[in-house]
């Protein structure tokens, strides 16, 4: 990258990189806080030359470009060094995030089921998203039980992240599931990221807007589309069934703007059926119940179905009993 391109970088994410946590109150204003090693630094984009800058709010010296923010913060280094330090950052894995956004920390969703237990330390940060790498994968298959190929089938919808809560607490590595919200511009289906659910052994949460996570199958030999609560079970019904088409997870609960998004994406590929895969629980039912009834207004001619884990709550237990050739 050039020392020009380094300058439009999104110096929030690149703090939020070495351990910086955004002020959500600030995300949608021009000029964002960011709390760096207890210290507030503004940051804002110029948007004359699209160059983000910061300053130090007790410190006027700690100011200026992505440069001068890496050299008095992070380590003295030349501007090669820096371009390098940056791009390898950024790299061919890096996802740029929204200048402005709506992340926030709770989710308002109308007509919500099932609630997400967010934690708030996740919730609060932005950072960037990378792709899995192979300790990542070893990881998840054996958290899970998730097998190679079915990793390596959804592998462009799953992303990690490094949290680093506090200066003197340890790295976090957490895996993120896109979720895209869906609009149609110019007669075209458009998506785009809008958060992300976040997992760790310990606990789940959510960044952002919750939208719907989803990945295609073999599209070409199967429009059918398969909905679940997880992403988890979404992976494990594949991996069990081996079934081709579209794979969607609700990331729990769901609210209207999930059924408009489900509505555009059943009617621009023409899907015809629709297997809902939910919790074998009493809110599994309830949702599909209720999704059943707002699908069948604006779909008429929607087959519906419903496919239920046989002695398991959920199809990634269902995944793991098999592998331990448990009782299913």
């Amino acid at each position: 990258m050039t020392l020009s391109e380094i300058k439009k970088v999104n110096l929030c994410s690149i703090i939020s990189h070495f351990g910086g946590e955004i002020d959500e109150k600030t995300i949608n204003f021009a000029s964002q806080k960011v709390k760096f090693n207890n210290e507030w630094l503004i940051v804002k984009i110029n948007e004359k030359t699209g160059d983000w800058t910061y300053f130090d709010c007790r410190n006027p010296q700690n100011n200026g470009t992505i440069i001068d923010f890496i050299k008095k913060n992070i380590a003295d280094l030349n501007i090669p060094q820096i371009c390098r330090l940056i791009s390898e950052i950024m790299g061919e894995n890096y996802i740029e995030l929204p200048i402005k956004s709506t992340f926030k920390i709770k989710n308002n969703l109308e007509n919500e089921i099932r609630h997400d237990n967010t934690n708030p330390v996740v919730a609060s940060k932005m950072s960037v998203k990378k792709c899995l790498a192979t300790a990542d994968i070893e990881r998840l298959s054996g958290w899970r039980g998730l097998n190679l190929s079915t990793i390596a089938e959804f592998e462009s919808e799953i992303k990690t992240e490094f949290i680093k809560p506090s200066p003197l607490s340890p790295v976090i590595k957490n895996f993120c599931f896109p979720h895209r919200k869906f609009s149609i511009e110019n007669g075209n289906l458009q998506r785009e990221i809008c958060g992300y659910e976040v997992r760790n052994t310990d606990f789940k949460g959510f960044q952002g807007e919750k939208g719907l996570w989803g990945k295609g199958v073999d599209v070409g030999k199967s429009v059918d589309c398969y909905i679940f609560e997880s992403v988890f079970d979404a992976m494990s019904f594949h991996q069990i069934y081996g079934e081709n088409g579209f794979y969607i997870s609700l990331g729990g609960g769901f609210g209207v703007k999930q059924i408009d998004y489900l509505c555009l994406i059943l009617e621009r590929q023409q899907s015809q059926n629709l297997v809902c895969c939910f919790d074998s629980d009493e809110a599994g039912n309830k949702m599909s119940d209720t999704l059943k009834m707002a699908l069948q207004e604006r779909l008429p001619h929607l087959n519906f179905s419903r496919n239920v884990p046989k002695n398991a709550k959920d199809f990634n237990e269902l995944l793991q009993k098999s592998s331990q050739n448990l009782s299913i």
